[in-house]
């Protein structure tokens, strides 16, 4: 199922993930970090994960051309597991990397589409609503 966002929508969505990029790297580069991050940290080389964050924040610059393809981030994402980055970063890059496929915006679980306002709210969710509560579990 290919998205149902609109090309506003979807770059206004991109720009919100690009700015989480941008804040989390540079936390994780400074070592400011919330306790989320703090307790993967402990465990993961924070070098590495702000690298592939900061990676990933160049290839999505804001002379992307959204007129035909987002910014493709899969090495970024690749290198930030492989660093065992934190699981808001992977999921920032997971969504970035959704958009490139057409696949953002579309519920893992149930398929259907994540309203716009969830997205805005939680743009790197890849569950609707009902999903991400546990709410559709036991639905026929």
């Amino acid at each position: 199922m290919a998205t149902h966002l609109t090309p506003d929508e979807l770059h206004e969505l991109w720009s919100e993930l690009r700015i989480e990029l941008k804040r989390l790297g540079g936390r994780l580069g400074t070592n400011e970090v919330d306790d989320e991050t703090a307790t993967t940290l402990a465990a993961t080389s924070a070098g590495s994960a702000a690298t592939a964050a900061t990676a990933a924040y160049e290839a999505c610059s804001e002379s992307a051309d959204w007129s035909t393809k987002p910014p493709d981030v899969s090495a970024a994402v690749t290198a930030a597991r492989e660093a065992g980055a934190p699981e808001r970063l992977l999921r920032i890059l997971e969504a970035l990397s959704r958009m490139r496929t057409g696949r953002y915006g579309i519920c893992a679980a149930c398929h259907g589409p994540i309203p716009f306002a969830r997205l805005l709210a939680v743009p790197e969710t890849s569950s609707c609503i009902d999903c991400g509560s546990g709410r559709s579990a036991g639905r026929g």
